[in-house]
């Protein structure tokens, strides 16, 4: 019995606009360090952060292709990782 496997390989032009988009992110995650923001500095990198994490996962490492219940796992991933950040920051505002 022989087992096929598929290979999965974006477009050119779309693999580019996915660079692109990492990189316009970036830059303006570098932009944004550059900026006070007070409070919400940490805020505003870790929503460009996460962007770029999920573009990353969902093109390069072929997420898109990839049976719905291991997209729920990922996603479910990273619920879990933002509680736990933003409990973090739920704690640090109090202290201050």
């Amino acid at each position: 019995m022989t087992h096929r496997r598929k290979i999965h390989s974006g477009s050119y032009k779309q693999n580019t606009y996915v660079l692109l988009a990492l990189l316009v992110l970036t830059i303006l995650t570098v932009v944004l360090s550059r900026i006070d923001f007070g409070l919400f500095d940490v805020v505003f990198t870790l929503v460009v952060a996460s962007i770029q994490a999920f573009l990353i996962v969902y093109y390069y490492m072929y997420l898109k292709y990839e049976k719905t219940f291991f997209a729920y796992l990922v996603l479910l991933c990273f619920l879990m990782l933002g509680i736990a950040i933003g409990m973090t920051f739920f704690d640090v505002g109090w202290r201050y």
